[in-house]
């Protein structure tokens, strides 16, 4: 179910399970306990009229389950020809499963069945991501009201409806195609008469190809969406939190071995003298009790030299400063060392300052080449503006890092490659009359 998300792995395997094992349940080692025989044949035929065995109907596409019913989807079934996907419910009785009523549409390619929810027996939410009237795809709520859900600017290609879920007067759905796959997902109440929207949901970094919306769950005032895409397609889930207003991104979860709990925006080092000024700032942070500034002058040796307590678990975007005074001249790296409650940790990249800068100086990227994100680093004797932009070899500007007035010091810029081709590019520092333009490789 989606509102109850175990419970939905649960019921796909088991639906899997039956389709897998049908011939000979005997040679499984995974299945520990025999299915209803309703439940098998109901994999085993058409989910509408009973087409012979075989028919390309992904019955299971969807699935949900709440107490003794469940929801399950078959967005490809033809039926006799004219019906284009058939979402179905079946009740258990405490001995047997049967099937209830079906549901589909006369439109053809509408998918009915792409997504099924419900939390209680008598509302249903099912999803129809593929419509034929340029809106974007539609969602149906069934119960007490019989409502069409659209987005409300929808156009053709959105896939809204790709993905459903429902609980209580909240509905969830998911819109992967939006803004070119970058994906959406919309929230939808029931004011007592009519289903109305009240939130359009997006990541906080999302890019085209992230497919966000293609997976969503929702419970209470906690609401979960899939972004298989995100991450050059390693995928990511975020997680959203009512917060009494509005629905807010207060985590992003990530397959990684590591993964940072504290999502770090922005983390520079600027000299004035014999002084560094060390600043940070955070997106949203969990189970975080604060970060070390460690300084090292050969990037390997690093040593403590200052604590921030952090702010626990927060969606509050917070800033953090730490001066360091009477440094001996010369070159230095830093980095952050984020600590966890229980002692976990975790180190962010190191930017490295120049104590005592007497020139300009623009160094070469590192790493380079890269994919897609690397680092430029240039000092300023003296207080002035300071303009860093990135070029083709066409000579046409790409991506303005820089444009404003700076403080005499060291700086390091992250520059993000992500959506730009392979290729040799150029990045050019400006600074009252000084000027000076290195190359850099884009390799994916």
């Amino acid at each position: 179910m989606v509102k109850h998300g175990s419970l939905i792995v649960v019921a796909f395997w088991l639906f899997a399970g039956a389709l897998v094992n049908a011939q000979d349940k005997s040679t499984s080692s995974r299945q520990t306990r025999a299915l209803p025989a309703q439940i098998k044949q109901l994999a085993l035929r058409d989910a509408s009229d009973g087409a012979k065995q075989g028919a390309v109907n992904h019955l299971g596409w969807s699935v949900s389950l709440f107490e003794n019913r469940a929801h399950i989807g078959a967005f490809e079934d033809a039926g006799g020809g004219e019906q284009w996907g058939v979402s179905f419910v079946l009740d258990y009785d405490g001995i047997n499963w049967t099937r209830g009523e079906a549901l589909s549409e006369a439109e053809e390619l509408l998918r009915v069945g792409h997504g099924c929810s419900f939390d209680t027996a008598n509302v249903q939410v099912r999803g129809f991501p593929f419509d034929l009237f340029g809106q974007g795809g539609q969602a149906n709520v069934r119960g007490d009201v019989t409502q069409e859900l659209h987005a409300g600017v929808g156009i053709a290609g959105d896939k809204f409806g790709w993905s459903v879920a429902h609980s209580g007067d909240l509905v969830l759905i998911g819109a992967p195609g939006v803004d070119d796959e970058k994906g959406s997902a919309f929230v939808f109440a029931y004011d007592g008469t009519s289903w109305i929207e009240v939130q359009e949901l997006n990541p906080s970094n999302g890019k085209t190809g992230d497919q966000f919306g293609f997976g969503v769950s929702l419970f209470g005032d906690r609401a979960l969406v899939g972004a298989p895409g995100d991450n050059e397609n390693s995928g990511a889930v975020y997680v959203f939190e009512y917060d009494g207003t509005s629905w807010v991104q207060v985590l992003k979860l990530t397959g990684s071995d590591s993964p940072l709990p504290v999502e770090l925006t922005t983390f520079r080092a600027v000299t004035s003298g014999s002084n560094i000024s060390v600043s940070w700032a955070t997106a949203s942070e969990f189970n975080n009790a604060g970060f070390a500034v460690e300084l090292s002058p050969s990037d390997r040796a690093f040593e403590r030299v200052g604590f921030i307590t952090g702010h626990g678990t927060t969606n509050i975007p917070r800033q953090y400063e730490l001066s360091l005074s009477d440094i001996t001249p010369g070159p230095y790296f830093l980095r952050l060392k984020q600590i966890d409650f229980d002692g976990t940790f975790f180190y962010s990249e190191t930017v490295n300052v120049v104590v005592g800068a007497t020139a300009y100086t623009l160094t070469q990227n590192y790493p380079n080449p890269f994919n897609p994100q690397t680092h430029i680093h240039y000092t300023l004797p003296v207080s002035n503006h300071v303009r860093l932009e990135v070029f083709n070899l066409l000579g046409q500007p790409v991506q303005l890092l820089v444009n404003e007035a700076q403080a005499a010091g060291s700086y390091a810029v992250r520059f993000d490659a992500h959506d730009l081709p392979n290729g040799t590019y150029s990045y050019r520092l400006t600074s009252g009359s000084f000027t000076e333009t290195k190359t850099m490789v884009l390799l994916k």
